[in-house]
């Protein structure tokens, strides 16, 4: 099975030859974090576990979701639309998301097991809950959904 690099290099031939500007745009920049990353972990020599590249992943897409958010504030419907379908293709590289319901029972969980009671509490489930939820949710909305659960 080709790691995640292999993969969006293939894509991105694919994309080339179908002159889908847009994914072969987004694609190169993955490209160039996943390099970058990798450089700094080692080299070249040195490839990228599938969970550093879904880290790198990750990264980029609340990237462009932020800048959807930036966009849309400031009236800019068109860039944001854009943004929206940049973060898609990058998305379709991610794992599948979970749901609200989803994130919610995983942070119960983690609530029962840690004893955690209150908003103070709030650190130790958010440590947990992004390490089983890494590239299956967004930490802002773990986070929402923690305090929310925690009473905060």
């Amino acid at each position: 099975m080709p790691n995640m690099m292999e993969r969006i290099q293939t894509d991105m031939k694919d994309a080339m030859r179908a002159r889908d500007e847009l994914r072969v745009s987004v694609l190169r920049m993955l490209l160039s974090r996943l390099k970058d990353a990798q450089i700094l972990k080692g080299g070249a020599r040195e490839s990228l576990s599938d969970e550093e590249s879904l880290t790198v992943l990750s990264s980029y897409a609340k990237q462009r979701r932020e800048a959807a958010e930036s966009f849309e504030r400031a009236g800019r419907a068109d860039l944001a639309e854009r943004e929206g379908r940049e973060r898609d293709v990058v998305l379709s590289y991610m794992p599948q998301q979970l749901d609200d319901e989803g994130v919610r029972a995983v942070v119960r969980e983690i609530i029962e097991k840690t004893g955690a009671q209150s908003a103070r509490d709030l650190g130790k489930v958010m440590g947990q809950a992004m390490q089983q939820l890494k590239g299956k949710a967004d930490g802002t909305r773990v986070q929402a959904i923690a305090k929310e659960l925690l009473g905060a």
